[in-house]
């Protein structure tokens, strides 16, 4: 069992960024084993403490791996309290991006390399970029801990001439609405003055509450989601709710056939008549408390239907249901 906590240090004369702690657990029963030699590091200098009670908390406490230095990205549980504390956008006031970054600020990173949310704050890159350059006191970025977004909103800048929408494990190319719901649109395109495509999206929802929606790429978050995930890429966003609706959205480029073959398993690129580089929409949904979902491959309706790997092109509506 891995039960004691050391530190291991690379000294700063070896590496040239200073030094770095690396916290290991070391098995109860290894008394008198050389973990320095053990450790595998070659002729690099190495100095091995007990780590402190300090050290040992705060890695436990946020899901640290043996083995293992800590990455500056923080642990998926820990990026999900961090968003929900700003209500999944910029805390500064005015902003309310949702492209949002980890800041440590209590201690800051280049002090200590740990993910306490007590000590981290989620900021957009901007806003992340001025904290680093000091622009806000620790008080000041504990009260943004505190403050939520007014408005969570954002776009997709992702825009072609041509799109493969990927709904549920399905596919739809030049296919103006993709998805239909009792005659009303669910997944549809639209052509700019350029002639790039929009895309816009509906939730489907048995709740009574608001739900996130976008129309020709830009999408605004409503209700109250239990997450709203959006990396500063701007290319993906995933939002859950209470009761299971789930809903994401990802733009991605292919640049030939078999790449889309290899992504895509139940894909037919040697059979369809694409251009390439071609831009995927991956959509996938589900509504919480029915059976119908649009899942990373495949979809299922009512009535226990299901289906996958279809292709459809040059078609007014792709799937009409309901």
């Amino acid at each position: 069992m891995l039960t004691h906590p050391l530190v291991l240090r690379l000294q700063p004369d070896e590496h040239p960024v200073g030094s770095r702690d690396l916290l290991l657990f070391a098995p109860a029963a290894a008394a008198g084993v050389d973990y320095a030699s053990a450790a595998g590091c070659g002729n690099r200098p190495l100095a091995l403490t007990p780590a402190s009670a300090e050290q040992t908390r705060r890695y436990r406490r946020n899901g640290s791996l043996p083995y293992a230095a800590v990455n500056r990205t923080p642990p998926l549980e820990v990026r999900r309290e961090l968003r929900r504390e700003v209500g999944f956008g910029c805390p500064v006031d005015g902003c309310g991006s949702p492209y949002l970054t980890w800041h440590h600020f209590d201690p800051p990173w280049n002090e200590h390399q740990h993910h306490d949310v007590a000590g981290m704050v989620a900021l957009c890159r901007e806003h992340h970029d001025k904290a680093d350059a000091g622009a806000f006191t620790r008080e000041q970025l504990r009260q943004l801990k505190t403050k939520r977004a007014d408005r969570v909103a954002g776009r997709f800048d992702w825009m072609r001439q041509d799109l493969l929408l990927v709904v549920g494990g399905n596919f739809y190319y030049r296919t103006p609405v993709p998805v239909q719901f009792r005659g009303d649109p669910v997944v549809s395109t639209t052509r700019d003055e350029e002639g790039q495509l929009l895309v816009s999206l509906g939730m489907l929802t048995t709740s009574s509450e608001s739900r996130l929606r976008m129309t020709e790429n830009f999408w605004i978050s409503e209700g109250r989601p239990s997450d709203l995930e959006c990396p500063p890429s701007g290319r993906r966003i995933a939002v859950t709710y209470g009761n299971g609706d789930l809903l994401s959205i990802e733009f991605s480029g292919v640049s030939e056939p078999a790449e889309l073959g290899t992504r895509y398993p139940d894909a037919s690129p040697e059979r369809w008549q694409l251009t390439y580089p071609v831009m995927t929409v991956e959509v996938r949904m589900r509504v919480g408390g029915t059976p119908l979902e649009f899942g990373p491959t495949q979809t299922t309706l009512p009535g226990n239907n299901m289906m996958r790997g279809c292709f459809a092109a040059d078609c007014a509506v792709g799937l009409a249901f309901g």
